[in-house]
């Protein structure tokens, strides 16, 4: 009796544990699923423009760091997937290592991008000072006419 007791607690466990694989493996789909249409939209520019060399010219300079980039951890990450689904072992892999720098690039891009969106917001013009200095300048040259003649 308690044998087969032990054998329904010990399938109900094994439930339990499949259904937070499910859950893991469902979230992990998500996760893909919107990671793969990320690629996807950016990779259409690629396709549109078919050269790199032309994006350069479509892009600004922050646009096109960040499309290179975004590359370059694409492919990293794909040859990553790759590996891990072959068995490789990565503890010690130089992908891993080239991984990480893709990823501090992309943080030192979006801050660059972030500094960059500050300082077009700080170049406003203030209409009343340069209302003041042309009108100071105007009168200023108007005085010099007429000590002139």
């Amino acid at each position: 009796m308690e044998e087969i007791n032990k054998d329904k607690t010990v399938g109900k466990e094994e439930s339990l544990e499949t259904k937070t694989k499910k859950d893991n493996g469902t979230e992990s789909l998500k996760s893909i699923d919107l990671s793969i249409k990320e690629f996807q939209k950016s990779f259409s520019l690629l396709n549109e423009n078919f050269n790199i060399k032309d994006l350069e010219k479509v892009l600004t300079p922050i646009e096109y760091a960040e499309y290179n980039s975004f590359l370059a951890y694409s492919i990293c990450s794909i040859f990553y997937s790759y590996l891990k689904l072959s068995g490789d072992l990565l503890t010690n892999h130089p992908i891993k290592n080239e991984l990480k720098n893709v990823q501090a690039l992309m943080k030192e891009i979006k801050e660059k991008a972030k500094t960059n969106v500050e300082e077009k917001r700080s170049l406003t013009i203030n209409k009343e000072a340069s209302k003041r200095i042309i009108e100071s300048s105007v009168s200023y040259n108007k005085h010099i006419k007429k000590n002139k003649n």
